[in-house]
C-alpha cells in the first residue's frame, strides 16, 4: 500500500495557546480554525511491505532417516556454540556397524588363514584323497579293460560297456579334481585371490565410513551462538533426512526485506534512509537503511496477485529487543526532504482556475485570499515558498463560500 506522510515539528503547527488563535470580534464572522503557517524538516515517504529476519541464521537439518530420541530445546531458547540441540536414536546404526565389524574379522581371519600356508596335517589328508581317487581310477581301468574283452567275446552288452565306461571317467575326474587341490594347497593365494581379498576389505570399510558419518550426524549441535527462533520437531518424531530440524539466529544482527513494486523501484537506491513501523511495534519507529537491492523483479511470495517486486535489504540503524524475525513491519522509504520548509495543512490550499494556488490567512477578523508558491507535498503537509511568513494565521479548512475580506470569528 503506497503511503505518504509526515514527521516535523507538529508543535509548531498546533494553533496558539494550546488549540485555537481566539479573535475577539464579539461572536461575529463566520467560524473558522486555523493553524500557524510553522518551518519544520518536511519529508516525503513510500511505503513498502516489509519482513524483520536475522542476518545470520544456522538452519540444522536431519543428515540420516531415524527417530529422534531428544530434542533438548524450545523456540526462544538462547544456546551457545557447540551446545547439544537434538539427537537422533543411534541404536540401528550401531548395530549395523557392529555386524560390518564382525564381517571384516571373518574376511581378514580367513586371510591370514590362507597367506600362512596349510598346515602339515592338512597337506597329508588331501594327498590321501589324491591316493584314494588314483585307487578308484586303477580299479575302474581294470574293469573297464576286462569288459572290452567281454564285449569283444559277445558276453558283455554294448549297453554294460557304456555303463563301465562312464565309471571310468568319473574316477579320472574325481582324481583330477583331488590333484588340484593338493596343487592349490601347496601353492596358497595367488594375485587375484589377494585382489579379491582386498575388494571385500574396502567394501566393507567404506560402509563402515558411512555409517560412522551418519552416526556423528545424528547429534545435532550449535556451530555458533544464538537463539532458537524456529522449531519443528519434537521428541520420538520420525523424520526422513533432508528435514528441518530447527532454527537458531543472531537476535543482535537483524535486517528488514521489503517487497518493493515496480513502479516504486526507480525512487529506491542503496544507502536510502527509511523509518520502520508495524503493529506489533506499537508507536515506535526504528531508523533503517538500503544495503542491497536485488538485481532482478520476481513474482511476490506474500501477495494474492503475485505481481513481480523487487527485494530491498535494509540495515537497522539501532537493534531493539522489540523487533523479532519474523514480524511483519512497514518500510517507509525517504524519497524527498525540504530542509526547514515552511509548510501549512494540505487542506488549507486552494487552487485557481489558472492552476495557482492561494490560502485564506486571518488579518484583523478578516480573511485575506492570499497566493502562495507551494512546493512539496505529503498527505497531510504542504510547502509554502512564497506568500507567508512562519507564524501567519491560516484558515485550516476554509469553506468555498468564503469571501475575500469577510469577517470570521477564529473558534479553538
Amino acid at each position: 500500500m503506497k503511503r505518504q506522510w509526515w514527521l516535523g515539528l507538529f508543535a509548531l503547527l498546533l494553533v496558539a495557546a494550546g488549540g485555537g488563535l481566539y479573535v475577539q470580534n464579539g461572536g461575529k464572522g463566520e467560524a473558522v480554525k486555523t493553524v500557524r503557517a510553522a518551518e519544520a524538516d518536511l519529508i516525503q515517504y513510500e511505503q513498502a511491505d516489509g519482513k524483520v529476519k536475522a542476518k545470520e541464521e544456522h538452519g540444522y537439518y536431519a543428515q540420516t532417516a531415524g527417530k529422534l530420541l531428544r530434542v533438548d530445546v524450545k523456540a526462544g531458547d538462547p544456546v551457545t556454540e557447540g551446545q547439544l540441540l537434538a539427537e537422533l536414536d543411534p541404536a540401528d546404526t550401531a548395530l549395523r556397524l557392529r555386524q560390518l565389524q564382525a564381517q571384516l574379522e571373518q574376511v581378514q581371519a580367513d586371510w591370514n588363514k590362507i597367506s600362512r600356508g596349510p598346515k602339515p596335517e592338512e597337506v597329508k589328508v588331501q594327498e590321501e584323497s589324491v591316493f584314494q581317487a588314483q585307487l578308484k581310477v586303477n580299479e575302474s581301468t581294470r574293469a573297464w579293460n576286462k569288459a572290452r574283452n567281454d564285449y569283444d567275446a559277445g558276453t558283455v552288452t554294448n549297453e554294460e560297456l557304456q555303463q563301465i565306461e562312464n565309471e571310468m571317467k568319473l574316477a579320472q575326474s574325481a582324481l583330477n579334481i583331488a590333484q588340484s587341490k593338493l596343487s592349490l594347497l601347496k601353492q596358497g593365494p595367488d594375485a587375484a585371490d589377494a585382489a579379491g581379498y582386498e575388494a571385500k576389505v574396502k567394501d566393507i570399510q567404506a560402509q563402515q565410513d558411512m555409517l560412522n558419518r551418519e552416526l556423528a550426524h545424528m547429534r545435532i549441535a550449535a556451530d555458533a551462538p544464538g537463539t532458537v527462533t524456529e522449531l519443528f520437531v519434537q521428541e520420538n518424531q520420525l523424520v526422513d533426512a533432508g528435514t528441518k530440524l530447527l532454527a537458531v539466529s543472531d537476535l543482535s544482527r537483524l535486517e528488514i526485506e521489503a517487497e518493493v513494486k515496480e513502479t516504486l523501484i526507480s525512487k529506491v537506491y542503496v544507502g536510502q534512509q527509511a523509518v520502520i513501523q508495524g503493529s506489533a511495534l506499537g508507536s515506535d519507529t526504528y531508523l533503517a537503511h538500503v544495503v542491497k537491492i536485488a538485481p532482478s523483479a520476481a513474482p511476490s511470495p506474500t501477495s494474492t496477485d503475485k505481481k513481480p517486486v523487487v527485494t530491498v535489504t535494509l540495515a537497522l540503524d539501532k537493534g531493539s529487543a522489540k523487533l523479532l524475525p519474523g514480524y511483519n513491519v512497514d518500510v517507509n522509504f525517504e524519497t524527498g526532504r525540504a530542509a526547514n520548509a515552511l509548510q501549512v495543512p494540505y487542506s488549507a490550499v486552494k487552487q485557481n482556475a489558472d492552476g495557482t494556488s492561494y490560502v485564506w490567512t486571518v488579518q484583523e477578523d478578516r480573511a485575506v485570499r492570499t497566493p502562495v508558491e507551494t512546493g512539496m507535498k505529503t498527505e497531510t503537509f504542504i510547502q509554502v515558498k512564497q506568500g507567508l511568513r512562519a507564524g501567519s494565521a491560516v484558515i485550516a479548512k476554509p469553506s468555498d463560500t468564503l469571501k475575500d475580506r469577510q469577517k470570521v470569528s477564529v473558534n479553538p
